[in-house]
């Protein structure tokens, strides 16, 4: 999991957590612990390394 910023065309960046799948990134659900949604396109860490929540990685 990550912090960072999603920049996508003209809109404002937003700032999210998200989570790395298969070499994609997405969008984190902390209830889930899981990823959802489409891949973040545009997507770049804030985070220099992953950010590790044990409970999440089952």
């Amino acid at each position: 999991m990550a912090q960072g910023i999603l920049r996508s065309g003209a809109n404002e960046p937003v700032e999210l957590n998200a989570v790395c799948q298969n070499g994609s990134w997405y969008a984190y659900d902390a209830k889930a612990q899981a990823g959802y949604g489409p891949v973040l396109e545009g997507f770049v860490s804030d985070t220099s390394s992953a950010v590790w929540l044990g409970s999440a990685y089952k």
